[in-house]
């Protein structure tokens, strides 16, 4: 295999793997959105300070800070798609300035903005599915 070859299927891989990540990151982006409306429309009125309650309310906010920051993470993809498209761009006027110069290989990593917000996605998830599980168990 040839270092040209080589690269080629790196990069092959990497567009495979980020577009893998992404489908999942949408994958739990929108089982929270239908998890949220659900319990968003067959809450009760009930506001008595207690445990339950808590968790409820702590269940409800975490999915929603969840929903969000895991739409922030999705605009990594719309964000390496463009970066993508500026290097090759970049290269494509090098290569007419000269048109022997070395084809270096594209690859783009998400900033780390969109790094965090894909943690504290999972961070937001975890917590919201701990607290509406104590809901279950410890509600009426």
């Amino acid at each position: 295999m040839t270092i040209p070859e080589f690269f080629s299927k790196m990069e092959v891989l990497i567009k495979e793997k980020e577009a893998k990540r992404f489908a999942w990151i949408r994958h739990l982006v929108l089982l929270a959105s239908g998890s949220l409306s659900v319990l968003v429309s067959l809450r009760g009125s009930d506001h008595v300070a207690s445990l339950p309650h808590y968790c409820m309310v702590a269940g409800v906010a975490a999915l929603g800070l969840g929903i969000l920051s895991g739409a922030v993470a999705l605009h990594g993809e719309v964000w390496t798609a463009n970066d993508l498209v500026y290097q090759m761009g970049l290269h494509s006027k090098r290569l007419a300035d000269d048109p022997s110069a070395p084809f270096p290989g594209i690859l783009s990593q998400n900033p780390l903005r969109y790094r965090i917000a894909e943690v504290c996605c999972y961070i937001c998830f975890s917590i919201a599915v701990i607290s509406l599980v104590v809901y279950t168990i410890v509600s009426k």
